[in-house]
Order: structure tokens, then sequence, then C-alpha cells
């Protein structure tokens, strides 16, 4: 039988289904559905508030009952739809009351979905917006691209609306938003179709217990309702699925809290919070030190162990997350965030989640400390609040806040943390603190990490003596060469055969299968690929279903079951000049848009959730679709992408296009030319030391984010030592690139010519470095000016003699240097870029005489 908890979490993740099917029916009057079940339009006038003149408004909540009459045996069968404690407060009733509570525990559900939305709703003009643009009208709203609603600092750029169609989520082109989109809205056809499909699958969820249930109807919610807008008036930006999992974790926040404080919330047709109460905590859960950890190894194995490497520190920040649920008894829809080597969670602001949230950290570190030596650490952070409806401001201990500041606040408490984060280490453990790390002597050293192997416990590979950790690591990223699966379970619970991948810190076991065994007390996570087909029907008891998007999913392959190493990635058949390049990239301002980015009256968990949702398809997802593209699939392999951050390898002149390949597609995903990226590319040898590489590739990546062009900041590239405007410049420098190269090969122009007016480049360069020093000195400047009367001599010399296409070659480099160049239009490292691109390009035996265009 379940508890009045269970109800109020699956009553508030299922409260708005009823958006869905009403988007797909006829009106309440005229719905064949509706008409099949007398008790559903019987119940109306009790479930929706109504307007003067007796229409009844927040209609949704009419296909919502209907919905849970349509399924009435499933959710019996779970033995969680009647309430023991109350007959009134089933799950049905709990769920559509949530406009108009008839008890205590209905109106938890409609202050959760108004602290969720950020809108007292019992004020709002939903109906009467509604009527003024037209009945049908909110059957055709798209869901509104959140991008487009963002304020960028310093940015004057005008906002233009994109919107996305109506699909089952995928990783397909046609996911991509668009203003096409936006204008041609979606059609009640299409929602026909969707809700047949969602309503298929719903009733393959598996029925084995109430929890494999709703982490299964989780990820179906996220497949089906990712984009549906939660309401066409308020937030149309706002997903209906991030607003149904928002609003559960809410409602059962307030639940918790309320049980320990009874005197805290107060019900009187409607829930109020007693002034000096904050019933919800914001947690950051921070894993520290990943970037240079996954780097931190030899380059003679690197290729090998690298996807292994970066994806077991996925998994362990997954079971993190996985552990801190199931410690604090909540679920998959807390979780707020979670890429790029940290989490958010809203959890209860009781006393037993505080002390789990300090004895699980500590427990953590050490845990940490004692595989990784200090190379990896956690931090935990967070932050009491309730939310002001009226003022829509968040409330704490220390005044009244914006959503953002929130998010500001606790990001930086459990930041703060990384300059003491040893520091319980030394108060519990000093003596095991300080003793020597290696034991010197005869004990064997790993190849790949260079660190001692305890004895008893080395492993060979390839003739080559490694650590354990290193020939898990490796392990894994053979098994996801040609992985569909990732099946976990917590400790000893599961029934397969074969040896885990990955155990995690809390021995939870994570196997990287591709294709499914015989399983129980597991979850069975689809890797995807394109489409999501996730509900297996496979021989398993207990046993969920998820699905989860894998930047670097697949990689450039030798043959069929053989990955490409770094020697194979440099060596194209057709290439003379071997060399790889390391590729670092992330958004620009991420944290101010988090911060900044909404309005006051457009913040919202909703929308926080919605645009880290967003986030995580492009570069979890998406971005293995564009490295697949012909120009990369066979050169390019991403190492590590979630978050925001972006990490390649590859050939050179392939990760040159894939990242720019990768920065037009952010701004068209974005719908936006001022939400931008920034990268930095270093070139190196195969053989070259990736910790390096990866050092210096981050070095050129922050050169461009300390590039300014024309008033603008950041959006730039950093590549052979030069900084330019991704939008502005970067185009020229292909143009340019593929002129000389023709030039080249017709030799109209000799690579002589090329190094010296790189030479002059060079000189140009130092008056810039040295105007700039003196600027700072505060003492004259006189610039060398030699280069100038030297490259007028040069090719005055050259032209000379010279004839026809020859002389029209020379003669428009000598106009672009004497006369185009300025520093707000054609700078000369413009130009200087693409000379040594094409100085590269030229060595190859097949040139490409592509023009950017053709590129894009």
């Amino acid at each position: 039988m379940a508890n009045t908890r269970d109800i109020i979490y699956l009553a508030a993740l299922l409260h708005d289904i009823g958006k869905f099917w009403q988007r797909a029916d006829d009106g309440y009057q005229q719905s064949k559905g509706i008409a099949l079940y007398p008790s559903v339009m019987g119940n109306i006038g009790n479930i929706c508030p109504t307007t003067q003149d007796g229409y009844p408004k927040y209609q949704h909540v009419i296909w919502t009952q209907l919905f849970f009459e349509t399924h009435e045996n499933i959710f019996k069968k779970l033995g969680i739809y009647e309430n023991p404690s109350s007959a009134l407060d089933n799950l049905t009733n709990v769920s559509i009351h949530h406009h108009k509570p008839t008890s205590r525990i209905q109106a938890f559900i409609q202050l959760a979905d108004w602290w969720a939305s950020g809108i007292d709703r019992s004020q709002a003009n939903d109906y009467h917006n509604e009527i003024k643009r037209g009945k049908l009208k909110f059957k055709e709203e798209p869901l509104i691209n959140i991008f487009g609603n963002l304020n960028v600092v310093n940015s004057s750029m005008p906002k233009q609306a994109t919107a996305f169609g109506l699909s089952a989520l995928s990783l397909t082109d046609n996911i991509l938003p668009s203003f096409e989109k936006y204008e041609a809205g979606v059609s009640q056809h299409h929602y026909q179709m969707l809700w047949e499909q969602f309503q298929q699958e719903f009733k393959q969820l598996p029925t084995d217990n109430r929890e494999v249930f709703c982490e299964t109807l989780y990820y179906l919610l996220k497949k089906y309702t990712w984009c549906i807008p939660a309401s066409t008036i308020d937030f149309a930006d706002n997903s209906l699925f991030h607003h149904l999992k928002t609003t559960a974790a809410i409602a059962q926040c307030l639940y918790d809290y309320n049980v320990e404080q009874p005197d805290a919330i107060k019900y009187e047709r409607r829930l109020s919070l007693v002034k000096g109460h904050f019933p919800l905590l914001l947690v950051c859960v921070d894993l520290s030190g990943i970037q240079k950890f996954i780097y931190n190894i030899s380059s003679k194995y690197a290729a090998k162990s690298l996807k292994g490497r970066s994806f077991s520190l996925q998994l362990m920040l997954d079971s993190i997350a996985s552990e801190l649920v199931r410690l604090t008894h909540t679920t998959l829809s807390h979780i707020v965030y979670s890429s790029g080597g940290k989490f958010y969670m809203l959890l209860p602001n009781t006393q037993n989640v505080r002390n789990t949230l300090s004895s699980y950290e500590q427990s953590l570190k050490k845990a940490i400390w004692d595989k990784y030596k200090g190379s990896l650490y956690i931090c935990l952070g967070y932050e009491a609040f309730a939310y002001d409806l009226g003022k829509r401001e968040i409330l704490t201990q220390n005044g009244s806040d914006q959503l953002g500041d929130l998010w500001k606040n606790v990001s930086e408490k459990t930041s703060e943390k990384k300059f003491q984060k040893f520091r319980d280490l030394l108060l519990n453990d000093f003596n095991s603190f300080f003793e020597p790390l290696d034991h010197g002597g005869n004990f064997d050293i790993c190849a790949i990490s260079g660190n001692e192997i305890e004895q008893g416990k080395k492993r060979i590979d390839d003739d080559v003596t490694v650590s354990p950790q290193i020939y898990e690591q490796k392990k894994i990223g053979e098994a996801l060469v040609n992985h569909h699966f990732i099946v976990q379970s917590h400790q000893y619970q599961a029934n397969l055969s074969e040896e885990p991948n990955f155990i995690s810190l809390d021995n939870g076991r994570f196997w990287i299968l591709d294709e499914l065994l015989q399983t129980e007390n597991t979850n069975v996570c689809l890797s995807v690929k394109k489409e999501i087909d996730f509900i297996k029907p496979v021989s398993a008891r207990l046993a969920s279903y998820s699905f989860r998007f894998y930047g670097g999913s697949e990689v450039a392959m030798k043959s069929s079951n053989l990955p490409k190493t770094f020697e194979d990635l440099a060596q194209a058949p057709d290439k003379n000049y071997h060399r790889l390049a390391v590729l670092r990239m992330d958004v620009d301002n991420l944290g101010q848009l988090f911060i900044k980015g909404f309005n006051k009256d457009k913040a919202s968990f909703s929308a926080y959730a919605t645009l880290s949702g967003q986030l995580d398809w492009f570069f979890s997802g998406y971005i293995n679709i564009l490295r697949q593209r012909e120009a990369y699939r066979d050169w390019v392999n991403i190492i590590y992408s979630g978050g925001d951050d972006l990490f390649a390898v590859g050939r050179w002149d392939a990760i040159i296009l894939f990242a720019d390949e990768v920065q037009r597609e952010f701004k068209r995903f974005t719908g936006r030319s001022d939400i931008t990226l920034s990268a930095g590319i270093t070139i190196i040898t195969p053989k070259f030391p990736l910790a390096k590489a990866a050092e210096l590739a981050g070095e050129a990546e922050e050169a461009a984010k300390n590039h300014r062009f024309n008033g603008q900041a950041k959006n730039a590239l950093y590549l052979f030592g030069i900084t330019i405007n991704w939008d502005d410049e970067f185009p020229n420098v292909v143009r340019w690139k593929n002129i000389l190269v023709d030039w080249l090969e017709a030799g109209y122009i000799s690579k002589g010519l090329l190094q010296q007016l790189f030479s002059y480049y060079e000189i140009y360069k130092f008056n810039l470095k040295a105007e700039l020093e003196a600027k700072r000195l505060n003492i004259p400047f006189t610039p060398d000016s030699s280069w100038k009367w030297q490259c007028t001599y040069n090719l005055a010399k050259r032209l000379k003699n010279a004839k026809g296409e020859k002389r029209d070659a020379l003669a428009r480099i000598q106009l672009l240097l004497f006369t185009e160049l300025h520093p707000n239009r054609f700078r000369f490292e413009v130009f200087a870029t693409a000379m040594r691109w094409a100085e590269l390009e030229i060595r190859d035996t097949k040139k490409s005489t592509k023009t950017y265009e053709e590129y894009a």
C-alpha cells in the first residue's frame, strides 16, 4: 500500500499530463474519451475554478483525471492508487485538484506548481488571455526556444524567437529550433500522433514495483513532453517535462519539511508558509580536478585509455548522484542539473537530510582520497530557501534575492571549499595524510599514470605494466566502442554473470554492453545514438529503463572493432603533414546566463531545468551527430563533452573545421549570435605528451576568451598562436587560405614569399606588444616600420617581371597589405592565420579548394 509521500510525488509528476492529452483532443464537451467516463464529466465543477459566467478554467485537469481513470488498473496494480491515510486523498484526487484543492495534501501540489513556475495561479489571467488569443490558439503554440528570452550582458543585439517542433526526443537535425517552426506553430494532428505513441509506451512501463515504474515513467515523460510548452501563456519557453519534474521534487520537499515542522505551513483552502521557515535546500555537488586528471597520462597509451578514463568519471558522478538520491529517499526529479562534473539538487531542509549531506560528504572525501590521492576531490554546498510568490523573490536567512543569486551563492559556497579541500582529512586522519604516498624500492610503476602499484595488484596489458585502475579504464574504453546499454546496480543486487566494467565508490556496479542480458534489480540505460527506443522487453525483474546522451559515444575506427590510435588519426592516406590538434571549447559567460539571464518574471526552477536540459542535449547528444558528418567521423574523436565543455583530439585540419562547425551549429541551436563559444587549438605530433597539449589548448582557449574585436569580447578562436573572431574574421581566414593554396598550387606565389610575409607579421606583432608595454609604463613609443618598406620592396621586385595571373595574385596581396588592413576591419592577424594554414595544407599531396560556403 502506498504512503502519502509516494502519492504526492507521482501525483505531482503527472499533475499536468492532461495538457498533453487536451491538445490532442477535441473540447471537453465534444471529447469521445471524456464521454466514456461520466465520472470525469460529473467532476468538472469540483476540480476547475470557473469564470464569472460559470465557464470552467484550467480545463487540462479534466484530461488529467481521464488519464488516471483510463489507466487506473496500472496504478492499482502498483498499490499506489488508494491512500490508507485518507480516502479523499487518493492518487487521482491529489493530482487533479491542484487548481482547486479540497484538502491539505492536495494543496501541496498547488503550492509546488506555483513555486516551480514562479507564479501564483490564483492571481493569474490564464483564461482571460486564452479567450483573447482564441480558444484553440494554445493547441498551436510551439515550445519557444528558451535561449531567445535570455538577457546577455553587454549585448544590444535584437532577439529573434525560434521554436521547436513537436516530436519525440531524438538525436536528429530536425530537432533543432528555427524561426520557421515558430511561425508555423504545431498542429493538433501532430499532438494526436505523439499522444498515441506516448499512450502505447506508457502501457509497456514495468510494474514490478513503484520505484522502477516511477523511474521509467520519468524518462518516458522526458522523451515525449520535452517539446511541449508547460503553459502557452506564462512560460511557453519552459518544457512540460521540466515543469512536471520540478513540481514533483518541490512537492515532496514541502511535504517532508512539513512532517518535521508541522506548524511551518498553514492550510486555509490553500497553503501558506509561516515567515522564517525555509523548507527547501538547493544543493551543489562538484567533482573537481576532472580535466587535469583526464589528461595526465602517458601519450603513448592515451588513445587506448582516454575514453575509459573520461567515462569512468561520468559514471562516478552518476553513482554519487544516485547514492545521494537513495540516501535522502528522493528521486531523479530532484536533480535540477547534472553535467560537466557537477550537479544541483532540490532537497527538503530537514535535519535528517542535512545530517545525511554532512556524513555523505565526509565519506566521499575519504573514498576519493583513498582512490585518487588528491588528483580528484569533491565539494558540497547548499543553501536553505523559500519562495515569495508575491514578489517573485527567493527568501533566505540573509534576506531576499533573485533566483539567479541563489544559484550563484550556492555555487560560490561550493567553490570556496576547494580552498580547504583537505581540511577534514587533516583533522580526522592527520598521520595518513602526511605519510608518503609511494613506498619506493621494488614496487612496480604504472606505465601510463606513473603511480606506484600495490603489491599483487599489477596488471599486464600489451606487455606493459599498468595499475588496476588504468586497466579498468582501458577496458571501459574498449567496451564503449560498440556499446548500446549501460546497466547499473546498487552494490551486489544484480544477477549478471559477467564482471562489471566499473565499480563505484559506494560499490555500485556498471556493465557496458552491446546487447542486453538477463538481469534483475538494475537500471537498464540506453546510450542514445539516434532514436530513443529505451523500454526493452528483456528477461528482467525489478529493472527500470532509462536513456542517456553521452558526448563521444562513437569514435573513429580503423576496422570494425578496432579504434584508431593517435598515430592513425594523424596519418591520412592522402596527406603528408601528420599532425594532431587538440581542441578545448566552451560557452562564453555561461555562469552569467544562469545568474542574470532571466528577467524577474521569467526566472523559475522550471526555466533553469529547461535551460540545463537543452544544453545537455547539445553538448552530450547532438555533438555526436556533428562528429558523425563525413568530414569528421574518421578523423575526430570527442574525448569529453558535457555541460558546456568540449575536448576533442583529431587530425589537425579536421579539428579546425570541426570547431567552426560546432560554434556555427551552437548559434543555430540557440537562435542567437550573442550567445557564443570560444575555443583554443594547439597542434602537436602524435607522440607529444597529451597532458601538456591539453594544458596548451587550455591556455589557447583562455586567450580566445580574452579577445576583443570591434567592442565584442570572446566569441573567438585561438589558432597558430593568433586569436581571431568567429563571426567576422574566421570566414575571411578560410577564404584567404583557399585562395593562397590555389595560388601556391598554380605557382603564382611561392612558399618563400609566405615565409617572408610571415616574418613581416612578426615585426608587426612585436610592435603591438611593445606599444602596450609603453602605454603601461607611460613612456614614448616609436614603432618599427621596417616591415612596411621591406614588404613594399619585396612585392615591387616580384611584380616587376610578373605577368598574367601571377601578377594579379601579387597585386592582390599588395592591395590587401597596404590598403585593406585596418584594426576594425581586416586585421593583419587574419591574413597571417590564413598564410600559416595554407603553408601547412600545401604540404599535403591533395589540396582542398573548397570555399567557406562549401564548408558551411
